[in-house]
């Protein structure tokens, strides 16, 4: 170096040399001020010529002296063994047995192993997403999934996800991603793609956000791809300037107010992202007792009903028509303010609103416990009659060359006698 740099400076070329050696494979990297960066190679010797033919050599490392080099690796548990394993900074697995070792046993003596948490899944993290996941109704088996992508610290990942409902299948891709804070490691569930198949349509695909708050669960999101509106609480937004434009927030005091909301199959963005719109109607638990429905005299049982119409479901109920029972699913219809009811096959039936009071009253019985009991058995023996009757009837048809009527009036006098004695017995 010293003789190369005396010719360099001979010509009057001024230069600046090292003398570099790598570490564990790294090259020597500087920064602009010329000072190496961490956990790169090493100068050995630097030496500056100038035009002037001055050589200085300096040796930046003090080779007089042990050096010390300090690195960074990321440690976890083997779950299997239980064993720590470690990985150095682009995450390559490294042999603890080679620590001690140094890479030049004349100058460098000792290595300092520094563990730092980041390089370890955060524990709360997962548990939170995992808690979050199973409350919006992914179920409890794709912890596993997010368990194993979070163990491999990816910036950001993706999970699939199939839940049936009815007929129905939503396919969802679920898009993960880590904080801008590394020091705290944390992850975020931060959106999801579903897509709704049924059988008979094209594929209906809609990208849903999530948030800390005021998040609406998989069955809700399936409603309302499936056209129905899901009321729920929705935060006052306000208009809020930021980095990237003036953009809608939640207000500062938190405040809420209750709505419906629904897709707008009509309008989308940019991205192909139906609209949403909000609808206000708070009638929906008064229109249930204008209905001819029967099981809902009760108003808990009308809650009951309110509860899963506002989740967007279809309530299967069952409903009084022309004097028989009708089997039939409800929906509620805000973007027309009305419930709409539909059979088994899914063919919209046309029922008419009734006096809901006249109708409890067509459907309640004056008589006592006791007397229905009673009632309800005499029908029973009467209906038992009437089939023997008609045996009887048709034995009497072979024989009528042998009947008089005043064997049919004891015939029949007997039989009286009979009924009142079972029912007597009976009851």
């Amino acid at each position: 170096m010293i003789s190369a740099g005396e010719e360099l400076s001979a010509d009057k070329f001024p230069a600046d040399l090292l003398l570099a050696g790598e570490y564990r494979g790294r090259s020597l990297k500087l920064t602009m001020e010329g000072v190496q960066e961490d956990y790169c190679g090493i100068a050995l010797f630097k030496l500056h010529c100038d035009f002037h033919g001055f050589v200085r050599v300096s040796s930046p490392n003090h080779l007089d002296r042990p050096r010390t080099v300090e690195q960074t690796f990321y440690a976890k548990v083997d779950p299997q063994d239980g064993q720590i394993l470690l990985h150095d900074d682009q995450l390559k697995p490294c042999d603890a047995r080679l620590l001690p070792t140094s890479c030049d046993p004349t100058y460098f003596i000792k290595e300092l192993l520094t563990i730092k948490n980041i390089g370890l899944m955060n524990q709360k993290s997962f548990e939170y997403n995992r808690d979050q996941l199973f409350s919006l109704g992914f179920g409890a088996e794709i912890a596993k999934d997010l368990h194993a992508k979070m163990d491999q610290n990816l910036t950001d990942f993706t999970l699939q996800h199939i839940r049936k409902f009815g007929k129905d299948e939503l396919h969802s891709t679920l898009h993960f991603s880590k904080g801008d804070d590394a020091q705290k490691d944390l992850t975020f569930f931060n959106r999801f793609d579903a897509t709704l198949k049924k059988e008979g349509r094209e594929d209906l695909t809609q990208t849903f956000f999530v948030g800390q708050k005021y998040n609406y669960t998989l069955q809700e999101r399936y409603n309302m791809l499936d056209g129905r509106a899901v009321l729920r609480p929705q935060p006052v937004m306000v208009e809020s300037d930021s980095p990237t434009g003036r953009k809608m927030v939640p207000s500062p005091g938190g405040e809420i107010y209750r709505s419906w909301r629904a897709l707008d199959f009509r309008n989308a963005d940019h991205n192909g992202n139906f609209n949403s719109k909000i609808i206000k109607w708070n009638d929906h638990g008064k229109e249930l007792e204008r209905y001819p429905i029967a099981g809902i005299e009760e108003k808990y049982q009308q809650d009951r009903v309110a509860r899963q119409l506002e989740k967007g479901n279809k309530v299967d109920v069952t409903l009084i028509k022309d004097g028989q029972e009708v089997k039939a699913s409800l929906v509620s219809n805000a973007a027309m303010l009305r419930l709409d009811f539909f059979d088994e096959n899914g063919v919209k039936l046309d029922i008419k609103k009734v006096n809901r009071q006249a109708f409890e009253q067509s459907q309640q019985s004056d008589l006592s416990p006791q007397e229905v009991q009673r009632q309800a058995v005499a029908k029973g023996v009467e209906q038992k009659v009437q089939a023997s009757g008609q045996s009887a009837g048709q034995q009497t048809d072979n024989k009528q060359h042998q009947s008089n009527a005043a064997k049919q009036e004891q015939v029949t006098n007997q039989q009286s006698e009979g009924n009142r004695r079972r029912q007597g017995a009976r009851i």
